[in-house]
């Protein structure tokens, strides 16, 4: 009786594990007319091909281009909702007491206003940045997920600020900004070490605050990367070539001069996160900004991936970017790879960033190229599950459309 009773159980659990796959049908990649549908189990896909759509809930792509979900590598989204001084600004901090240690993660809200124009634009992920505070350290981030999730990963990585920007907190000079990296990576190198005599206060008194040095000697260990921000050619080939003696994971942010030093990254085997929309030389860093830079790196054999950076005028621009830089001949799939696989290899999540059997079930529907600015997403699914795309402005066209045509306005309905 026992047996018969574990056998029913386990034959209606299967059942139901069975009827709880979803199906993503009537779907092709882009430049080809062949559909297909995906099948995703727990989270995960599990089949790709001519499937049978019995015994699942099936929803038909209606013969739209699926891509992966995409990442945007740099943004203040989530900790950052309106700017200009107002009291919903988390991602910087201007106290004397943190640097490094500064862990803007903390305060993200995965109900921020902005999401649901972000998820129809195809953004699944975005890699939280911090903004300059007043040292060269700026804090950490992390990569955090759109899909509603309100407690994100811990951080990943620490952020650092060179060039015209870092010089402002080291008494405005290039070279000191670059000795108080250098400081902060030597001290987390001993702290390391000797961190017992440390925290017995047998060892000398250092500059970095126990917080920070806690934060870098992850970076020193490998558990975290470090981002540098900095974009004059000839101040990226002094970072690389300083920290040569530090064997830690290294990521080069902005970069707007990269294209001119291509040998030096390449030969440090360091990943690039750039805004490809980025070609005014709004500084003295960056008179070499140009659009064709992601062509110029792809060519180069350097692994770079897209970032939007500012959270009010290129939000929404992340696939348009893409768009852009094939215009500028970067060849399409390499543009898509941008912001969907080589961010998810740069910010170590190997589960997303393609659609294969065995990765996250993380992708987006699109009614056109994927890359073309006129084009819209018709579903997006992240961990599984189908994702509510609509948006403020969805509903503001809803309520407007009809003024002028004769009829009542949605509002006086």
């Amino acid at each position: 009786m026992t047996n018969r009773l574990l056998l029913l159980l386990m034959t209606c659990t299967a059942v139901w594990a069975q009827a709880e796959d979803l199906i993503v049908s009537n779907i092709k990649n882009f430049g080809h007319e062949d559909s297909f549908s995906i099948r995703i189990s727990n989270g995960e896909i599990v089949e790709i091909g001519e499937l049978s759509l019995e015994e699942a809930n099936v929803i038909d792509g209606g013969g739209g281009y699926v891509t992966p979900g995409y990442i945007d590598s740099g943004s203040t989204f989530g900790i950052e909702e309106v700017g200009l001084g107002t009291r919903t600004e988390d991602q910087q901090y201007d106290g004397e007491a943190m640097g490094a240690g500064f862990n803007p993660v903390l305060a993200y809200h995965a109900g921020s206003s902005i999401a649901p124009s972000l998820l129809a634009e195809g953004v699944t992920h975005v890699f939280l940045k911090p903004g300059m505070g007043k040292d060269v350290f700026a804090g950490q981030g992390a990569l955090v997920s759109l899909s509603g999730r309100t407690v994100p990963g811990k951080s990943t990585a620490v952020f650092a600020y060179l060039g015209e920007r870092g010089r402002e907190n080291a008494g405005n000079s290039r070279a000191a900004a670059l000795q108080r990296l250098l400081l902060g990576l030597e001290e987390a190198e001993l702290f390391v070490r000797k961190r017992r005599a440390y925290e017995s206060g047998s060892l000398r008194d250092l500059a970095f605050s126990y917080q920070d040095l806690v934060v870098l000697a992850d970076v020193i260990t490998g558990q975290k990367k470090l981002i540098i921000y900095v974009d004059r050619a000839s101040e990226i080939e002094s970072v690389l070539s300083e920290l040569e003696i530090f064997d830690i994971n290294i990521v080069l942010m902005g970069a707007r001069e990269a294209w001119k030093v291509t040998e030096a990254i390449v030969a440090s085997n360091t990943p690039v996160i750039l805004n490809a929309l980025d070609n005014l030389p709004l500084s003295f860093d960056r008179l070499g900004a140009r659009l064709d830079q992601p062509k110029l790196l792809q060519e180069a054999g350097i692994t770079f991936a897209f970032m939007t950076e500012d959270l009010y005028s290129n939000t929404r621009m992340l696939s348009q970017a893409a768009g852009v830089a094939v215009s500028y001949g970067l060849p399409w799939q390499d543009a898509l790879n941008a912001i969907t696989l080589n961010p998810a290899l740069i910010w170590g999540e190997e589960g997303l960033g393609s659609i294969e059997v065995g990765k996250n079930a993380t992708f987006a529907v699109w009614d056109g190229d994927p890359l073309e600015v006129t084009s819209k997403t018709t579903l997006i699914v992240i961990d599984g599950k189908l994702i509510n795309r609509t948006n403020r402005q969805d509903l503001l066209k809803e309520r407007y459309q009809s003024v002028g045509k004769g009829s009542t306005p949605y509002v006086y309905r």
